[in-house]
């Protein structure tokens, strides 16, 4: 994420000193803290991928399989991840504020068709709970680019999650992102 830290100081040293003071406590409270369950499933993801990528009409799908889209994704924390929304402004911008999400032997078109006519848009994410993670666009750039802010997310929701609990932005702070005059221009800029 490039959303980071903010810390002052009197000088660089000083604000260097801080950081690293902030980063190695966070690093510590990780390291004692237990894992999140998770859980995988069967499921072909390249399959899955395609689909979602077919019915979007889209020109590329970026996948993760990895540990952290595959299993964090299956358990508890996770799944609640999944219908909770955006954490920051850039997953709005680069992945879309919510994820299609396909329950195993979902029909893709159809799961498709109820997101965009509950939500009014068409996903950039699906994530197959347990299998993984898929990202479309208009170019195998937007794709990656998709894949990579929404896996970063799942990054910071597993050790907040570990460390206490995660807020994602409420309705009113989402709302606002996805109607804002320089949010539409960044989205604009970076679907171009």
């Amino acid at each position: 994420m490039n959303h980071g830290l903010i810390v002052s100081g009197d000088n660089a040293d000083d604000v260097r000193e801080l950081s690293a003071m902030v980063t190695r406590r966070i690093e510590e409270r990780l390291a004692a803290a237990p894992e999140v369950a998770g859980s995988a499933a069967d499921g072909d993801l390249a399959a899955i991928a395609e689909q979602f990528r077919a019915a979007t009409g889209s020109a590329a799908v970026a996948t993760d399989a990895g540990p952290l889209a595959r299993d964090f994704t299956g358990g508890e924390a996770g799944r609640a991840y999944l219908g909770a929304g955006p954490l920051i402004p850039d997953q709005i911008v680069y992945a879309g504020s919510f994820a299609l999400v396909l329950e195993p032997g979902a029909d893709v078109a159809a799961a498709l068709a109820d997101f965009t006519a509950e939500r009014g848009v068409s996903p950039i994410i699906a994530v197959a709970p347990g299998v993984g993670v898929a990202a479309v666009g208009g170019s195998e750039k937007q794709a990656t680019t998709a894949l990579e802010v929404f896996v970063d997310a799942l990054t910071v929701v597993r050790n907040a999650s570990r460390l206490g609990s995660v807020r994602a932005l409420d309705e009113r702070e989402r709302r606002f992102i996805e109607t804002w005059e320089a949010e539409a221009y960044r989205q604009k800029v970076a679907n171009s």
